[in-house]
């Protein structure tokens, strides 16, 4: 069986993919750059962050920067934010607009 903490993260997945008014046939697999990577955001949405080796994820406003202590999963993010993932092996990422 799944662990509660898996079963969390998977809930609140849910629902904030449930928020987003998209379609997810709408979303985007943008380039992924050179460690760190760092991603724009051009409009509100979700990143999906997954696989590749990810030592860090941060959240970037106004220039400056708050890891989100994760390696992995969805971040929303604000029109001008920007995400930054740093890794060794190339994440997939995964824009879906909101």
């Amino acid at each position: 069986f799944p662990s509660h903490d898996t079963i969390t993260r998977a809930l609140i997945v849910n629902a904030l993919v449930d928020r987003v008014e998209t379609p997810v046939e709408a979303s985007s697999t943008p380039v992924v750059p050179s460690s760190p990577a760092s991603f724009v955001v051009a409009s509100d949405g979700l990143y999906v962050v997954s696989g590749g080796t990810i030592s860090a994820i941060d959240y970037g406003r106004g220039g400056a920067f708050t890891s989100l202590d994760v390696t992995g999963g969805v971040v929303p993010i604000k029109h001008g934010d920007t995400l930054r993932v740093t890794y060794m092996v190339a994440p997939t990422v995964r824009f879906i607009p909101q």
